[in-house]
């Protein structure tokens, strides 16, 4: 990556931790555990299937079953 992607990505993390963290409740906050089990979770539930559908994406059903003909 550029230096400005990299700065660019850093942008994006850190706009998306401040999401995640105002939308975590305070008593998740209280210790690093907490938190990390916290973050794992908006790691598998949201960011991780964001993340497939741009590395993977879905293929068109309709040339999928032309192939498999």
């Amino acid at each position: 990556m550029t230096p400005h992607e990299i700065q660019q990505a850093k942008d994006y993390f850190q706009a998306g931790a401040k999401l995640l963290k105002a939308n975590t409740a305070e008593a998740d906050l209280e210790c690093f555990e907490s938190i990390e089990l916290i973050m794992r979770k908006y790691m598998l539930e949201l960011v991780g299937p964001t993340m497939g559908e741009i590395f993977f994406p879905r293929q068109n059903p309709k040339l999928t079953e032309k192939n498999e003909k």
